[in-house]
């Protein structure tokens, strides 16, 4: 299914035979994990799955059912990972100037930055160091997850 959405999407339907859920499930989730499963909706009201969705129900089924956690530490892992990620991705200014405005005041809506440049800077910041041990891939998908949502919406508001 295609929309005027950046990229495949998948109805309700043919998103639960790709994940192996029923579509009960997914909607379930979808109430559990509002804000960080929240499916495009078409002009008719049906729910679209981006590719950013699949990827959070994929971990969503992983952390349920491979880890074993319930719902609620399934939350909390992902409030967690989704935390790490807006630190890293929106660290706090040192100093603000007198007349700037406020932290998390914006005068603008939030852009998502698409240019090479800036997906370079982000591959660069989540590249693993030798320090790591490797555990930056997760962090490395969960951004890639929040820029397709990010696109997504900025083109969903005819950005």
């Amino acid at each position: 299914m295609e929309t005027g959405i950046r990229g495949k999407t998948y109805k309700i339907g043919q998103a639960a035979k790709l994940l192996d859920v029923k579509p009960f499930v997914l909607r379930f989730w979808e109430s559990e994990f509002g804000d960080v499963l929240v499916p495009v909706r078409t002009p008719a009201g049906q729910r679209a799955y981006t590719e950013a969705n699949v990827a959070t129900v994929r971990e969503i089924k992983r952390l349920l059912y491979d880890e074993g956690l319930t719902i609620e530490g399934a939350k909390k892992r992902l409030g967690q990972t989704l935390g790490r990620v807006a630190q890293i991705a929106s660290p706090a200014p040192a100093s603000p100037t007198p007349g700037s405005p406020a932290p998390g005041d914006r005068e603008q809506p939030f852009m998502a930055d698409t240019s090479p440049a800036a997906a370079k800077s982000v591959a660069a910041a989540s590249a693993p160091g030798p320090a790591d041990g490797g555990e930056a891939e997760p962090l490395r998908a969960t951004l890639r997850d929040i820029r397709s949502e990010l696109l997504s919406i900025r083109d969903l508001l005819g950005g």
